[in-house]
């Protein structure tokens, strides 16, 4: 009988890390039938929210042979991601300007951002933390990867929004409303405005046409 284990997704984690960590092949893990649920509810194995469970099946770790009173070398190749964002100043798009990031911790096909202020980075799965600067804005933008949760969950939702500039808090002087109220206000503040700009339907509510655009507006 196949022996297999659950793990539980908790913020920073995306399905290619855990396959480096835990020395499993991520296709295979995504497809097994019993993650056919977490398919249903997610479009990419690496934009996965805290609490969602993998089955993951169990294997016999690798082996290696071990040389008594020498030094014993061994490479480990780590998967590499792609990201993609953007970045906005004051509701306008940082559009074609130069960054740099530290030498050693991403590959980057344009040192510079693109039209719409979009610009993508090839990571290993252990980068957590991403340093953007900007020098000629005086500007640094620190990323952080795996951490953005899918756009079908409130806090992707709030992310996203943020990030292109709807989304904003509501002041807690509105102590009519407690602070879960506020925020599931703030959210649909924000939907309603983005809706609005990008000439959708303005109901304030995640719709599936909604979730679609701001997916393809925001980059991911």
């Amino acid at each position: 009988m196949e022996r297999r284990r659950v793990h539980v997704i908790r913020p920073g984690d995306y399905l290619t890390k855990l396959a480096d960590r835990y020395q499993f092949d991520p296709e295979t893990v995504w497809t097994h039938e019993r993650n056919a649920g977490l398919r249903a509810d997610r479009d990419d194995m690496d934009l996965l929210a805290p609490g969602d469970l993998v089955v993951v099946p169990d294997h016999l770790p690798e082996t290696y042979d071990l040389q008594v009173g020498a030094e014993n070398e061994y490479v480990v190749e780590l998967r590499r991601v792609t990201v993609r964002t953007r970045f906005i100043v004051n509701d306008e798009p940082l559009a074609g300007e130069p960054f740099t990031i530290a030498e050693g911790i991403a590959d980057c096909p344009a040192f510079e951002t693109d039209g719409d202020g979009y610009a993508e980075f090839t990571v290993n799965t252990q980068v957590r933390d991403l340093p953007v600067f900007f020098p000629g804005k005086n500007l640094t933008y620190q990323l952080q990867i795996g951490y953005l949760d899918p756009a079908t969950t409130p806090s992707g939702l709030r992310s996203r929004l943020l990030g292109l500039g709807y989304y904003a808090e509501v002041p807690l002087t509105q102590t009519k409303l407690g602070k879960t109220e506020l925020r599931a206000l703030a959210l649909t503040r924000a939907l309603a405005a983005f809706q609005d700009a990008e000439g959708l339907a303005i109901t304030g509510e995640a719709d599936a046409a909604t979730i679609a655009r701001l997916t393809e507006v925001f980059g991911s």
